[in-house]
């Protein structure tokens, strides 16, 4: 089985399908390093977003962010899954329970989270205040967003 083949298992299959899809992806003999990292990280990627869209329905301003290595497209078995929920600060009470819908499935997978929530504004002053928030954003990478 390809990893676009298991990419494609999980497109309404919720958690429970990333699941058993990353587990298959995981026990392919034929993948492993690079190419292996780089399939996860897009299975990820099409899993999360897939979270975003289904909890952000009717939101505007709000960016789904992927950080660090896991930003860089390096996303090993272990990684932990370093996220970035960008907003425009505009209604704090729909961003929180979008990252509740975001973050809790990732939990639920006992997948390791290093999360944020943050406007530009935030994240910017955080950056300039703590080094691993500063290195985390040079590997910024979209992931999903709503517009305004």
């Amino acid at each position: 089985m390809s990893s676009t083949d298991v990419r494609k298992e999980t497109e309404d299959s919720g958690p429970s399908g990333y699941a058993a899809a990353r587990l298959r992806l995981l026990s392919e003999g034929a993948q492993s390093g690079p190419p292996r990292r780089s399939a996860l990280s897009e299975l990820t990627d099409d899993w999360l977003s897939g979270l975003f869209t289904a909890g952000a329905e009717g939101m505007r301003g709000v960016s789904l962010v992927a950080v660090g290595g896991y930003g860089r497209g390096e996303l090993s078995p272990r990684s932990d899954l370093d996220l970035l929920l960008l907003h425009d600060g505009s209604d704090s009470g729909a961003v929180a329970a979008l990252a509740d819908r975001i973050w809790y499935p990732v939990w639920d997978l006992g997948l390791a989270l290093d999360h944020s929530v943050r406007t530009p504004v935030e994240a910017r002053k955080t950056a300039g205040e703590d080094l691993k928030v500063q290195l985390g954003l040079l590997d910024a990478r979209h992931l999903a967003a709503t517009w305004a």
